[in-house]
């Protein structure tokens, strides 16, 4: 249970890094979006474009209703992702 706490704090985290770093080489022109369903929710949702992390989010909650390694498996998964493309956002 700790475990899963921990992968999803981390995990919610990330999330954020992700939000904040995708603004800082949007408004600095260092490069573009390259997920098309967030350049779409870009174009659509304008500054509301971050709510498409509250469907993620959700992700995270699920895994706290599967058996306990399955959902550490998947925050883990989660985390490793979100984990390289906000490194890569900030090597932008």
């Amino acid at each position: 249970m700790i475990v899963l706490a921990i992968l999803t704090a981390l995990f919610l985290v990330l999330q954020a890094f992700d939000v904040l770093s995708t603004i800082r080489f949007l408004k600095a022109g260092t490069g573009t979006e390259a997920n098309p369903l967030a350049a779409w929710a870009m174009r659509r949702l304008g500054p509301w474009w971050p709510v498409i992390k509250v469907p993620e989010a959700g992700i995270a909650a699920a895994a706290w209703l599967l058996p306990s390694p399955a959902g550490a498996v998947v925050l883990d998964a989660l985390c490793f992702v979100y984990g390289i493309v906000v490194w890569q956002n900030y090597r932008l």
